[in-house]
């Protein structure tokens, strides 16, 4: 049982089931308690991108490189409800919410569905991938590029256009659609540029507060009350106050980038890049002017249990303490030079793996730069290969060897 290839995406029903999907292009609906077994959904010819849960926990949706959006029956049985064609690339990104559903490819194509009779209207175009989408609470979608620029559509209107501008300098890395405690409603965004934006759709677009602080790529996004929480590639985890703006305080979350985070009113769970997984605790008062402050952390896997400490400045085994003066505390700006504690680390094979695909990157890189070098010594200026330009997100650089080693031209 499971998957024969790498893990896409994982969503969950309300009564406790898991939905993952992978690179096989299978959907597996795992049980909820007992052995751990799935039932198999088939359907998709190529890896599938993403997937959705419905609030209702009786369909999926699901995205896949086979250019298709498939609904999945997921209550008692299961199976495919129907298929959904319209793009002519790759779907990479998924927007579904009780008003609507969207969907993005690699060639930029943003599509909005009409799930009843199976068509589709496209609403909007980038130049490159579309690499981010996201549904508000008003029934506008939001769409992010490899172009750098944020869109906003008003599904209620067939998806009439009503913003569009470029607010990042290279690709958008994610979109976050969310409202505020007292109702404000946002749109959070990050980019290759490693910004943090807060962005008001109800002016335009127009950004509200840009935080650069994070000194590596930005691999997550999660809101809270009035908190944005990014991850980055150095396994910090930067607490920002969505109306305020200010940088309030940073998190040791993980020893490598941390590619996942999720955050409820009373607890906030990080994974990453090292194996192992974090699993904070904040104080009863959410609502406090600075935020919720952590008032315990834990870990599990990467290299032994959980562990919980009940401190001010809790930490848990394995792990660096918090980057900013400490867990909970205001931060002026983000603090630098902070090393990890001369203590022992136990380290998952994940990642020593990820450790081992760092160093080879970068020698790789330095054989590309050396040969590159040459050739343009060589040829003269005219055949040197590379040149400035906005930075690439890490996806789009994964694209780039894909396309290179099966061929697929570049338009």
């Amino acid at each position: 049982h499971g998957h024969t290839e790498w893990v896409t995406d994982v969503s969950h029903t309300p009564d406790g089931r898991v939905l993952s999907a992978g690179m096989d292009g299978k959907l597996c609906l795992w049980n909820a308690s007992g052995p751990p077994r799935c039932a198999e959904l088939l359907g998709h010819t190529g890896s599938v991108s993403r997937l959705a849960v419905s609030s209702t926990g009786q369909h999926a949706v699901s995205t896949s490189y086979d250019k298709t959006v498939r609904v999945w029956a997921v209550g008692s049985s299961g199976g495919e409800a129907g298929c959904l064609r319209g793009h002519r690339a790759p779907v990479m990104h998924l927007a579904w919410s009780d008003r609507l559903l969207a969907s993005a490819d690699r060639d930029g194509c943003v599509l909005y569905w009409d799930a009843q009779a199976g068509t589709a209207t496209t609403v909007g175009k980038h130049r490159g991938h579309a690499t981010a989408l996201a549904a508000t609470a008003s029934a506008q979608l939001a769409s992010g590029g490899q172009d750098g620029r944020v869109s906003l559509y008003d599904c209620r209107m067939e998806g009439r256009a009503v913003a569009s501008t470029t607010v990042h300098t290279g690709a958008v890395n994610d979109l976050l659609a969310h409202s505020t405690p007292s109702g404000v409603e946002l749109l959070l965004s990050t980019g290759a540029d490693r910004s943090l934006l807060v962005l008001d759709p109800r002016m335009s677009l127009t950004v509200l507060h840009r935080r650069t602080d994070h000194k590596d790529f930005i691999y997550s996004l999660a809101a809270v009350g009035g908190l944005a929480l990014s991850g980055g590639g150095d396994g910090s985890l930067l607490v920002n106050d969505v109306c305020s703006g200010q940088l309030l305080y940073c998190l040791g979350s993980n020893r490598a980038a941390v590619r996942a985070a999720h955050a409820s009113p009373h607890r906030l769970v990080c994974a990453g890049d090292d194996g192992g997984v974090m699993v904070y605790t904040f104080e009863a008062d959410t609502e406090r002017a600075d935020g919720p402050r952590v008032a315990s952390a834990g870990r599990a896997g990467g290299g032994g249990g959980a562990e919980n400490r009940q401190t001010e400045e809790p930490r848990a085994e394995g792990t660096r303490p918090a980057l900013g003066p400490s867990h909970g505390r205001r931060a002026a700006g983000f603090p630098s030079g902070i090393a990890p504690p001369p203590v022992p680390i136990v380290r998952s094979q994940a990642h020593v793996f990820a450790e081992k695909k760092r160093i080879a990157m970068e020698r790789a890189a330095a054989i590309r730069a050396e040969q590159q070098g040459a050739a343009a010594a060589r040829d003269g200026p005219s055949r040197a290969v590379g040149g400035s330009g906005p930075p690439l997100s890490e996806l789009d650089m994964l694209h780039a060897l894909g396309d290179q080693k099966f061929g697929r031209g570049r338009g």
